[in-house]
């Protein structure tokens, strides 16, 4: 293989020329620019082919080869006011899906006015590709595309129908550093590996979702099946029970869902499904009684509130389920002030201002006639009882040894019962969790090993010794909350191992908190760290089997 980074300027003109002119015979033979004849109104160029995306920079044929000096990394761009979820999941007729290779690495000095991207759309329905140049015009021209944008790292956007997009498409992106000059024998071509990322573009008219049960009154201890209808299986669904004072978060995995109310009183059931930013909910209403009651014929249709208090700085979360809805309007009391919104959906968001007592009305236009709904709830200061879920991959309860609670910045103990932390909205803590020691672990060392991580997303797994739990203690700094049940974290010790031969894996999830960054302490047996930024805790796997060597030099015991 020959590196044309390395190669020297003394080849003659002749044949510099040829080995261009090779380059592009055997590796673009399959392309189609744009022809003075076309249609510029969308502004790109664009290079299809049938059959599948396999059309590459390199081939069997060429002597040129990636370099190491461009590393893709292709992402769904975040922070947009599209794809806010960043899954590459939108709405047919509305939704655009914005993807990235800004963040490419370079190794050593790179001219980014000689950089490009390449993208190409392929349709799986279509079996078709779609391909795009972003960047330098020398550097497109040398794949025979003509340069959409002058920037190499221009966001990439795409809907329903732009660059041959349907339903389900695959994006791909590669990043090429192109500089010659046949006149002086010179030219600098690499380019980087080639990344891809799935787009789906679907119809949500037609998005249905329902829950109900088999009645609507029961006794105390009695097993209440709820039975979920969504026929969008992309979205995330959550649901929720509410009795009036408690929330009680329900983990949906989409079978039936079973609830067990020990106390009797009037309890609403909800249902969420979100994706992207297209949100459904629908609610059920039943009632626990000591007393076997005849279900009564009612309407369904309801103004929901989660809780009747809330506290300042929460956000109260307003549902509307109203069967046929057109439009609706809220006016929100509080002492003298109106809040008043106008056509508003399902599922509406208000944040109070004020620590007082707040009157909802709802005006909601249906075919059969407007109808009128009304309900109450207070907001109070004062910190919030936050509920911190610990679990792990199987929803089960951690051995937790204790948990301390700090404001940031002080020394005292604020103390924790239970799970249940005193915390105040728009304040910052410090929180440090200890879990149990089993019987091995407390004699296999005394001393720790710390790993420091800033990173909120980010999971970590390590080689550990399999008999024991590798896990010490974890201190979180600048946790906050926004809601009482706003802060989860998943800790994994001792996961089967069936695919990678580590001597141990474990895994902590911290994207269900907000803090600021975290040291965890453990107890190591090898003697190096790796690291899997996307570990899934569902598959209990690595997603793309990227690992990263974190940390060497590790001594077993300690």
């Amino acid at each position: 293989m020959v590196d044309y980074r390395d190669c020297k300027v003394n080849l003659n003109n002749n044949y510099k020329l040829l080995v261009l002119v090779l380059l592009l015979v055997s590796i673009f033979s399959v392309s189609v620019s744009v022809s003075a004849g076309a249609d510029y109104s969308t502004n790109f160029a664009l290079n299809e082919t049938s059959g599948s995306s396999d059309s590459q920079i390199y081939s069997s044929d060429t002597s040129i080869s990636s370099s190491s000096d461009l590393i893709i990394d292709l992402q769904y761009k975040s922070g947009t006011d599209y794809d806010i979820d960043n899954d590459g999941i939108e709405d047919k007729e509305t939704g655009i899906v914005d993807l990235t290779v800004e963040d490419t690495g370079f190794v050593g000095d790179v001219d980014t006015n000689k950089l490009c991207a390449r993208w190409e759309v392929y349709s799986r329905e279509e079996e078709k590709t779609t391909t795009v140049c972003y960047g330098a015009e020398q550097c497109c021209g040398f794949i025979d595309l003509l340069a959409t944008t002058a920037s190499w790292d221009q966001v990439f956007q795409l809907h329903y129908g732009r660059f041959g997009a349907t339903e389900n498409n695959d994006v791909t992106a590669q990043v090429l550093h192109v500089d010659y000059d046949l006149g002086r024998d010179y030219y600098n071509i690499f380019y980087s590996g080639r990344k891809t990322l799935p787009v789906k573009f679907l119809d949500l008219s037609n998005w249905q979702l329902d829950i109900h049960t088999d009645k609507e009154y029961y006794l105390p201890n009695e097993a209440v099946r709820f039975f979920i209808t969504n026929s969008m299986e992309e979205a995330d669904v959550q649901m929720s029970i509410s009795d009036g004072k408690n929330v009680y978060n329900i983990i949906y995995t989409g079978q039936a869902v079973e609830f067990t109310p020990t106390t009797p009183g009037d309890y609403t059931a909800i249902v969420t499904a979100t994706l992207g930013d297209n949100v459904k909910t629908k609610t059920f209403e039943f009632t626990v009684s000591e007393e076997a009651v005849i279900s009564p014929t009612t309407s369904r249709d309801k103004l929901y509130i989660a809780r009747q208090v809330y506290y300042l700085g929460e956000t109260v979360e307003i549902v509307l389920d109203v069967e046929n809805m057109t439009s609706a309007e809220l006016d929100i009391v509080s002492s003298n002030t109106l809040y008043r919104y106008n056509n508003v959906g399902e599922l509406f968001y208000f944040t109070p201002p004020d620590a007082s007592q707040y009157i909802v009305t709802a005006t909601v236009l249906t075919p059969q006639g407007e109808k009128e709904f009304t309900k109450n709830f207070t907001v109070s200061t004062g910190p919030m009882k936050v509920n911190l879920g610990l679990e792990n991959s199987l929803r089960r309860g951690l051995n937790i040894e204790k948990m301390e609670l700090y404001e940031v910045g002080t020394k005292s103990n604020l103390g924790v019962l239970g799970n249940r932390l005193d915390m105040e909205f728009g304040k910052k803590y410090d929180l440090l969790i200890k879990l149990k020691k089993d019987a091995v672990q407390a004699a296999a060392s005394n001393e720790t090993n710390q790993t420091n991580g800033t990173d909120e997303t980010d999971d970590f797994a390590s080689q550990a010794a399999q008999s024991m739990n590798p896990i010490k203690s974890i201190f979180v700094r600048g946790l906050r909350a926004e809601s009482p049940d706003a802060l989860t974290l998943k800790i994994d010790e001792n996961i089967a191992d069936f695919k990678y031969s580590f001597s141990q894996l474990y895994a902590i999830d911290p994207s269900g908190m907000l803090f600021d960054n975290a040291t965890v302490t453990v107890v190591a047996q090898g003697n190096v760290l790796y690291k899997c930024k996307d570990w899934s805790f569902i598959a209990q796997t690595c997603e793309n089997d990227v690992w990263e060597l974190y940390m060497t030099g590790l001594v077993p015991g300690q």
